[in-house]
């Protein structure tokens, strides 16, 4: 073998290599975004952040010189996309109904007429599991509402405020996912439209088709409905802390350290404690909301409201399986202005 034709055998592994490391090298480097996503949610508990510094760094490694420019320009373009856009206005629609509930009282009243059904332990798990079935808008909504009006009923028959957070938390979400009329649905439906999985307009229809496959909300449910029946047995820390919580000592969840021992504090059937979230900014507004609401409300200016969503929603879309949420809401908010305005609940520039 020559001179030439050994460099030349050297070179080709050598060159396909090279290419090959061309090759990985946008692909590696397309994993520092979702990284720096990911440790920065961890780190600063603020997911919204996390993800805008994501798509800076995104930006920074395609186009170091012009990543400023590039971000106003993708910025106006998504605000420009009519996905967005739909997704944008039911999201608006559905927050000011979740305002309205919550400031005339509607939603207390609903919390307060669960709480009256309670008259033992089991019952008092399992109205908290029903409520959580019913406010199925908005889980935000759901476990502010359940939670507020079933802790001090809870506390009363001796269950745990852990297993009282395990039972409000799981029923929220999971519910608001297998629920079509909900700002989960109404989300997840956006993202199948925005990416052509389903044609526009037809995102909520397909997502409606995808929630018998969604296993993991419907077993949620099972396994809430079963825990609050007493018919599936405590385990780990829950039976630890139904335990503590049936002689009298109730385990702190928030001081409570593992590598310690459990942390007991008094604990008054009145007592408040504070509702913990990773997105604070949220939930701070929804409890100012409650603080501010009309505490004489009605269970009716509750259920009406709700009842002319789903039916609104039903009503104006092209078929039972093709709902339209958009239309739906926004005749819902109309007919619970004018519910609202009849009964002088609210002026007008409140309503405003």
């Amino acid at each position: 073998m020559s001179a030439d034709a050994s460099l030349e055998s050297l070179a080709e592994p050598i060159a396909a290599a090279a290419e090959a490391a061309a090759l990985a090298a946008p692909s590696a480097l397309s994993l520092i975004p979702p990284i720096v996503v990911l440790v920065f949610a961890v780190w600063l508990k603020r997911p919204i952040l996390a993800l805008v510094l994501g798509a800076v760094v995104g930006l920074l490694l395609l186009s170091p010189t012009e990543s400023l420019s590039n971000f106003s320009d993708i910025a106006v373009d998504v605000m420009q996309d009519e996905t967005i856009g739909w997704l944008i206005l039911v999201c608006a629609g559905f927050g000011a109904l979740i305002g309205l509930l919550i400031h005339t009282g509607g939603a207390v009243a609903f919390g307060r007429f669960g709480a009256q059904k309670a008259r033992g332990q089991r019952s008092s798990m399992f109205m908290t599991f029903i409520m959580g079935c019913i406010i199925f808008v908005d889980d935000y909504l759901n476990a502010l509402s359940v939670g507020e009006a079933m802790k001090r009923v809870t506390d009363k028959f001796k269950v745990s405020r852990q297993k009282l957070a395990y039972i409000v938390d799981s029923t929220a979400a999971p519910i608001c996912v297998l629920v079509p009329i909900s700002t989960w649905a109404v989300f997840f439906g956006g993202l199948l439209e925005d990416n052509d999985i389903a044609e526009k307009g037809k995102g909520v229809a397909v997502y409606i088709e995808a929630i018998p496959y969604m296993l993991y909300p419907i077993l949620a449910v099972i396994v809430v409905m079963l825990v609050a029946l007493k018919l599936m047995p405590d385990i780990g820390p829950m039976k630890k802390a139904e335990l503590a919580m049936q002689q009298g000592k109730p385990i702190d969840c928030e001081l409570a350290d593992s590598s310690s021992q459990p942390v007991r504090l008094q604990h008054h059937a009145a007592e408040e404690m504070p509702y913990h979230t990773s997105d604070e900014y949220a939930v701070n507004s929804i409890e100012e909301e409650f603080e501010s609401s009309n505490k004489q409300g009605k269970v009716h200016n509750f259920m009406v409201p709700m009842l002319s969503l789903i039916v609104f929603t039903v009503l104006l879309g092209d078929s039972l399986s093709e709902p339209d949420v958009l239309k739906g809401v926004i005749a819902a908010l109309v007919f619970s202005l004018i519910y609202y305005g009849v009964q002088k609940l609210m002026s007008l520039s409140e309503m405003m």
